[in-house]
């Protein structure tokens, strides 16, 4: 389950970007679920169809109000996590 104010990350475990980014998220003490779609990937096309992005990890951020946005991947991780020091 999905909580407010905590990051979701969609991926597979063999994938070092997606490993990276559970382990920065880890790093900063940020409230993260890691939803590994290794041996899913209808389910994983399904989500790389609905949000335009063909590579892992997906990145979403949900808000105090429980709504998602979608960040994008590992870099853009990055940049947000940059521009928001309070993340």
């Amino acid at each position: 389950m999905v909580n407010n104010n905590m990051y979701y990350v969609v991926g597979r475990q063999s994938c070092p970007y997606c490993v990276k980014a559970k382990d920065l998220l880890h790093e900063k003490s940020l409230n993260y679920k890691f939803r590994d779609l290794e041996d899913n990937t209808e389910l994983l096309m399904e989500f790389a169809n609905k949000f335009s992005w063909p590579t892992v990890p997906m990145v979403f951020k949900f808000d105090e109000s429980g709504s998602p946005t979608f960040l994008g991947g590992y870099t853009d991780l990055v940049s947000h996590l940059n521009k928001n020091t309070n993340a």
